[in-house]
């Protein structure tokens, strides 16, 4: 069951979350507006925004290149965040605060 999930959230994230390819870097307002514009980040401060994204870009540091975002995905799932907004949020924390695993990203052609 939790591989179907994940094979379900990988596709949504896909067509979703990496809709159209990021920028090279955000700036930090930019990436504070987009990031409370997803649905589950909308509460989050400042601080709460940058943890999580530390989160992200910790693990996509971490993680084999092949993989990196992937792995990423499923710990924002497993934090219970939905697919799309975790894909969404992936995004925009490694173009704002880790821009050199923006190539990580699943490409968009």
């Amino acid at each position: 069951m939790a591989t179907t999930s994940l094979a379900s959230a990988i596709a949504l994230v896909v067509l979703v979350g990496c809709a159209a390819p990021p920028p090279e870097q955000l700036s930090d307002r930019d990436f504070r507006e987009l990031s409370n514009s997803i649905d589950f980040y909308a509460t989050y401060n400042d601080a709460g925004l940058e943890a999580a994204a530390k989160s992200v870009c910790e693990t996509m540091e971490t993680a084999d290149a092949n993989e990196a975002w992937v792995r990423a995905l499923k710990s924002l799932i497993d934090q219970d965040v939905p697919a799309g907004d975790a894909g969404q949020f992936i995004v925009y924390a490694t173009s704002a605060r880790c821009p050199e695993m923006v190539e990580l990203l699943p490409a968009m052609e």
